[in-house]
């Protein structure tokens, strides 16, 4: 007997994604503490995805509903860390910008939405396939959430990445490329997201499920799903690998020396004076007793008195 379709698609995503684990890996060693956030995220999608595939062959050959329910819910929170990859790439972009750049606290924003989808993603998936229909009705309500919200991440993504383009010119030069990349993954994610949208909300169909047998379900999950995720994390380690590794502290002191820039393009710092300050003689006014020249010519003259 062969393989069948599924099983197949399941193995290609252990090839692939065993050695995108290994990449990411060497990647988050190169760019350090502090500047790899978006690779760890990608590295936490390969193990989901070996997870996934890995208990759905099993689930292929021995059916049970621990291992589908494993590969299942495996498949459905796979895309939060692929969000949360490209929020940590666009972070790390708009932390290098010296002027211009996007908010940090308007970035950190949108975590909310993915950590909130995914928490959704994981309950409902268990209580799909709960025995009490109530339960079951629960989750398709919890799926059908989760998935609003990874599209509103996606818009939100999309809306902070173009915004970042707009100002590139600001952008650092070795990092110019992670924007690119940003850009670049924007049609493949919305065609992964259109994917799980119809999965969620069409429940009756037999050509977008992740269950079905179909060949042809099974061939519109590998189009519009698995390649969509292949592309993206392609993307994301290719921009790893040919973007420099710059330290956290040079990103600081090129911040610093950007804040000082426009007082050293007039030669002074804070501790000085300024030049055309510094070139006018003060006035001190005369010493008690002295008499200036108008009152010594008119003695008689009544002239309003200052106090110092």
């Amino acid at each position: 007997m062969g393989l069948s379709s599924r099983t197949i698609l399941n193995i290609v995503e252990l090839v692939y994604y065993g050695p995108a684990l290994l990449l990411s890996f060497l990647i988050i060693n190169k760019h350090g503490m502090g500047r790899q956030s978006g690779w760890i995220f990608l590295a936490a999608l390969a193990v989901v995805r070996i997870v996934g595939a890995a208990t759905g062959i099993a689930a292929n050959s021995n059916p049970s509903q621990g291992l589908i329910e494993t590969s299942d819910i495996a498949y459905s929170i796979g895309l939060s860390p692929l969000f949360l990859a490209w929020l940590g790439v666009i972070k790390r972009v708009n932390e290098g910008m010296h002027v211009h750049s996007v908010p940090p606290r308007l970035i950190n924003l949108v975590h909310l939405p993915i950590v909130v989808g995914l928490a959704l993603a994981i309950f409902g998936g268990i209580k799909l396939f709960d025995t009490n229909p109530a339960s079951v009705k629960t989750g398709v309500t919890y799926t059908k959430i989760a998935i609003i919200l990874f599209l509103l991440s996606l818009i939100a993504l999309a809306a902070i990445t173009a915004f970042t383009f707009m100002r590139i010119r600001h952008v650092m030069d070795g990092e110019k490329r992670l924007v690119f990349a940003c850009l670049a993954v924007i049609p493949f994610l919305l065609v992964r997201i259109i994917y799980s949208i119809i999965v969620d909300f069409d429940r009756s169909s037999t050509i977008f499920s992740l269950l079905s047998t179909r060949t042809a379900a099974v061939v519109v999950q590998a189009v519009m799903s698995v390649a969509m995720e292949f592309i993206v994390v392609l993307i994301f380690l290719t921009a790893g690998f040919v973007t420099p590794a710059i330290p956290r502290s040079m990103v600081q002191s090129q911040q610093d020396e950007t804040t000082m820039q426009p007082k050293r393009r007039h030669g002074w710092l804070a501790s000085q004076a300024h030049p055309l300050t510094a070139a006018q003689p003060s006035y001190t006014g005369y010493k008690e007793g002295q008499e200036d020249g108008v009152t010594a010519a008119y003695p008689k003259l009544n002239r309003p008195q200052y106090s110092a």
